[in-house]
Formats: C-alpha cells, sequence, structure tokens
C-alpha cells in the first residue's frame, strides 16, 4: 500500500503529538525533554532527507493555511503541548515565567522548524542532530530563570504591540 505526501506528513505530526504527550506525562526536566525530542525527530530526518523534506514542506504548508485537514489542526496541539512542557519547566524553575508559555514555545517551535528546513534543503555535511542541540543550548540559555530581569522591557514592548495588533 502506497501512502500520499499528505498521509505521511500526518502520520509525522500524530507521531510527534504522541512523543509530546509520553514526554509531558514523566514530569521530567523541561530542559531535558525539549534536547530529548529534538534529538529523537533529528535522526529521525536525517535518516532519510529526501523524504522528510516532502514530509516537512507538507507539514509547512498545512501550517500556513495552504491545505486543509487533520495536520492544519493538530498544529494548534502541538502548540499546545510544547507550552504545557515550558509551562512544566516554569513551574520547576529551570526556565524563566516572565513571559507566557504559549509564547515561548512558539519560539522554540520557530527555532527547530527553521534548524530542520534549513538542513533539508542544504547540501552541506553538518548533522541535524548536533544543529538541533546547540539550538536547543542556545534557547535553553536565554530561557533560562536568571536571565528574566534584564528582559522584561523587551516583554513589556512585545505585550504593547500584541495589544495593538489584537486591536
Amino acid at each position: 500500500m502506497t501512502c500520499s505526501v499528505p498521509e505521511i506528513a500526518e502520520e509525522a505530526v500524530q507521531f510527534y503529538k504522541r512523543r509530546l504527550e509520553e514526554e509531558l506525562a514523566t514530569h521530567a526536566s523541561a530542559r531535558k525533554t525539549i534536547h530529548r525530542l529534538l534529538e529523537e525527530m533529528g535522526k529521525h530526518i536525517e535518516a532519510d532527507k529526501r523524504f522528510y523534506r516532502a514530509v516537512f514542506r507538507e507539514i509547512m504548508r498545512s501550517q500556513m493555511g495552504l491545505v486543509e485537514g487533520q495536520v492544519a489542526m493538530d498544529k494548534a496541539t502541538i502548540s499546545e503541548l510544547t507550552a504545557s512542557i515550558i509551562a512544566q519547566g516554569q513551574k520547576q524553575g529551570t526556565l524563566r515565567t516572565d513571559y507566557p508559555a504559549p509564547q515561548v514555545a512558539e519560539m522554540l517551535v520557530g527555532i527547530y522548524n527553521h534548524v530542520i528546513l534549513s538542513w533539508l534543503h542544504s547540501d552541506t555535511a553538518y548533522s541535524l542532530v548536533q544543529r538541533l542541540k546547540e539550538a536547543a543550548d542556545f534557547f535553553l540559555c536565554g530561557s533560562a530563570p536568571s536571565a528574566a530581569k534584564p528582559q522584561r522591557a523587551a516583554r513589556s514592548r512585545w505585550l504593547k504591540q500584541s495589544r495593538r495588533a489584537a486591536e
């Protein structure tokens, strides 16, 4: 039986959604969870670059609203689950709390999607797993609680801009 790219993309999204749910249920450190999930994702993608190029193209199309279906609907679920992992880290005191968990999750998803898409569409030989680890380290360093105080002004500007955009 042959599956279409949208069906395979749907399967990939469902797999990642299950992994997020499993990791959330462990109540492990959010930092370790993020590293573990990104490493696992990177290994799967590195195993078949050409295949995952098509899968991610389909996922991105659905997330941009260019196609309809379950993949588009699960984008919110994946964002919510990622936000739950971030909120767990905030409660554990390992992630800063001056930004709402959904906003921090949006930043994390944006970072890893960019790293993956850049890798998928490049001819360089660098390891995606290593690049995702570096991106996670960079993200987590900026998300650490000790970095919270200097960022309050930036958060205030973001909130004002968000409120203006919503009006």
